[in-house]
């Protein structure tokens, strides 16, 4: 059926069914059972009745069927909720500028908050300047490691996959490589020192954080969210230096996140 189609019956349904309030509460008690469920939307618990917030309970489907929103949209969240006006927002592995797109539009009420975006992929990096172009963002089309030099990527059947061959996953291509310039956190010449640290390198977290352990030294990193990584030595590494680790999608306290760990300083949560 053509889009035509589709619209006519969408209005057809609207003029009969969602206009008509009782018929809809008729029809829909016959499908849907009167039950209370527990869900998570946006990283938050809620407990809905599937008949009556049937649109909640048909927004946590379609979540779990997505990995962007299933993954990205609690952590976004999150991580807006601790943006403040004199922050800088450093995102690592950037992709096409989800994160900073989004973060970025802070810029309306915060205009003194830097934003550093890092996508190592010579072709995504050519989006995400198209991504946000029209934001006042410092976009590096380059890699961060641990040390200065070139460094081997592989790519994959998607962009979001590409990542150092060191590190290399089931998900990536072992023929595909390319190499591509690094450098270090500490190298760039960072501004701020209320730093939000934002790392998605398939795998390369330890080395990027090891590039700017100047900054973590100086105190200046704030917030740390990892996309996609369970190392313990890393979140040992992060609780050392006085860091508390939460789950990047509920804000849970934990050890070590299955999928995403936000760690935040200490002196951020009312510590010295």
């Amino acid at each position: 059926m053509n889009i035509y189609g589709n619209r006519v019956i969408a209005y057809i349904f609207w003029r009969l069914i969602l206009r008509k309030p009782r018929l809809r509460r008729f029809l829909t008690s016959l499908v849907v059972p009167d039950e209370d469920v527990h869900i998570e939307l946006f990283g938050a618990h809620l407990c809905v009745n599937k008949r009556r917030e049937i649109g909640y309970l048909r927004a946590y489907k379609n979540q779990k069927s997505n990995v962007v929103f299933r993954d990205e949209s609690a952590s976004l969240l999150n991580l807006a909720l601790i943006l403040e006006p004199s922050d800088t927002f450093i995102d690592v592995g950037a992709n096409v500028g989800l994160y900073s797109s989004v973060l970025s539009k802070l810029l309306i009420l915060f205009p003194k908050v830097n934003f550093y975006a890092f996508e190592a992929n010579p072709d995504t990096a050519k989006r995400l300047k198209v991504s946000l172009e029209e934001r006042n963002i410092n976009i590096f089309d380059f890699a961060l490691s641990s040390k200065i030099g070139k460094l081997e990527f592989v790519g994959g059947a998607i962009s979001g996959v590409f990542g150092a061959k060191a590190n290399m996953s089931h998900f990536q291509i072992a023929e595909e490589t390319i190499m591509v310039e690094a450098k270090t956190l500490d190298s760039i010449g960072i501004n701020g020192d209320s730093i939000v640290l934002k790392i998605d390198v398939e795998g390369h977290e330890r080395e990027v954080i090891q590039g700017g352990l100047n900054l973590f030294k100086a105190n200046r990193i704030k917030a740390v969210y990892l996309d996609g990584c369970n190392d313990k030595a890393l979140a040992e590494f992060l609780e050392s230096m006085g860091f508390t680790l939460f789950d990047g999608q509920t804000l849970h306290p934990v050890s070590v996140a299955e999928h995403s760990l936000l760690a935040l300083h200490q002196k951020y949560l009312g510590g010295k």
